[in-house]
This record gives structure tokens, C-alpha cells and sequence, in this order.
């Protein structure tokens, strides 16, 4: 089956993610617009949890969707990601920040839990501020409900 460009596209996200030496936890929503529906925005609420490398023993990242932020389309495999409830559940983030005060981070956000894919993926840069530092991360999380 080939993937295909959803009508789903990312527009933004808030967030606020913390570490302490390697582990890494957080949460947020991801503002998502369908095709069908332009100007309305969808609000998807998650937690994340997993591990991250960077210099600083403790660092602390927010975000606000009226920082500068762009996402893209969401690519996905076919009929997986049509209504709001398709995105509930498991995804992967990979995240890479660069943080002097203000800052930014891209991320590349992988929808389900099969060994690339499972429904789908899209991908996320924006601006943030926290504490000094650069890193990468790979991180777990939960996409709690929409609204």
C-alpha cells in the first residue's frame, strides 16, 4: 500500500518539556487544520516521556503557539488518519533544539507504534525559549483526546 498525503496538516504546537541527565518528559497539544475544514483548528493534548543527550544536566523548553512555528502535511498510509479520534493514541517523536534564550526545535513526529509507521507522520519546527543548551532526543508519547 503506498502512503499518501492526508487532509490533515500540522499548523503549530504548545509544549513544555523537561530533563534531568538523560530522561526527558513533557506535554502539550499539536494545533492540527483538515483540508475540509479551513481555519478550523483541531487541539490534540499528549504526554511524552523518553531519552535525551546534551550538555547541561537539567533543561527546561516551552512553547507557544504564537511563537514562530510551522508544521507540514501528514503523510500517512491510506484511511488511517481521517477523523480527530485516528490520531488518539501512540506516537514517536524525534526532537533536535538549539536554545540561547530564545530558540528553535524540529521534530518529526510518527503517528502509532508499528516499527516505522503505523498511520502515519509529519514534520514540526518552531521557536522556543529555555535554558541554554543543545540536544537531541527520541521520545514516547500519548495523544490523550481532541478538542
Amino acid at each position: 500500500m503506498p502512503i499518501q498525503k492526508s487532509k490533515w496538516s500540522l499548523a503549530t504546537a504548545n509544549a513544555v518539556t523537561g530533563s534531568v541527565l538523560l530522561g526527558t518528559m513533557g506535554g502539550g497539544e499539536f494545533l492540527m487544520e483538515p483540508d475540509d475544514q479551513k481555519g478550523v483548528i483541531y487541539r490534540f493534548p499528549y504526554i511524552v516521556a523518553g531519552i535525551g543527550v546534551s550538555p547541561m544536566p537539567v533543561g527546561l523548553d516551552f512553547s507557544h503557539e504564537s511563537m514562530p512555528g510551522t508544521g507540514t502535511r501528514v503523510i500517512q498510509w491510506p484511511n488511517k488518519l481521517i477523523k480527530p479520534t485516528d490520531f488518539i493514541g501512540f506516537f514517536r517523536v524525534m526532537t533536535v533544539e538549539a536554545n540561547f534564550g530564545p530558540g528553535v526545535a524540529a521534530a518529526v513526529l510518527i503517528f502509532g507504534v508499528g516499527p516505522f509507521w503505523e498511520k502515519g507522520y509529519c514534520a514540526l519546527t518552531g521557536g522556543q525559549v529555555g535554558i541554554p543548551t543543545v540536544g537531541i532526543s527520541g521520545c514516547f508519547g500519548y495523544v490523550i483526546d481532541w478538542y
